[in-house]
């Protein structure tokens, strides 16, 4: 699941950062919009370093810009959103009639 508001963040991000970063370290998170707060979900500690330590500084200004200051705050985890309706194993299992 990705928030509009991501998506908006990384149309501007876009103009700035190659595609290979982009596809790196950007295109991975997962965002989740709460309250005040967008959380990047990142895959492990290593595109979460990245982002942190590179564009923690822009994303905040950006999403706080393009929210009219309704979200101010960026953190930045490492995780997993879970499925929204995980699929479920079928309870039927493959019968064979005998011959």
């Amino acid at each position: 699941m990705s928030s509009a508001l991501w998506e908006q963040c990384l149309s501007h991000l876009e103009n700035n950062l190659t595609a290979q970063q982009l596809n790196t370290w950007l295109f991975p998170l997962q965002a989740i919009e709460s309250a005040d707060t967008l959380t990047l979900l990142a895959p492990n500690t290593y595109v979460k370093a990245w982002v942190s330590e590179q564009l923690e500084a822009e994303i905040t200004t950006l999403i706080t810009q393009l929210s009219h200051g309704n979200i101010a705050r960026l953190k930045i985890d490492v995780g997993q959103q879970p499925a929204i309706n995980p699929p479920q194993a079928s309870e039927k299992t493959s019968e064979k009639t005998p011959t």
